[in-house]
């Protein structure tokens, strides 16, 4: 129950917290025609560090993942 519990915290409070840091959802593409998409936060514009000039980092709630067939 405790993990279950810190979970949500942890979550809500990055939804709408004073620390909130997912603010910008996007759709993510999960496959090669762009039918099936999820939703996903960006969590960092810049990945230049790892050498990914030209990506972002998503997080992707597994938990309250959905996904639409356009």
């Amino acid at each position: 129950m405790k993990l279950i519990y810190t979970s949500l915290r942890d979550f809500m409070a990055a939804l709408v917290g004073e620390r909130r840091s997912f603010d910008r959802p996007v759709l993510v593409s999960l496959d090669e025609h762009d039918q099936l998409k999820a939703v996903g936060f960006i969590t960092r514009e810049d990945l230049a560090l790892l050498g990914l000039r030209d990506h972002v980092a998503v997080y992707m709630p597994q938990s309250i993942n959905f996904a639409v067939n356009s």
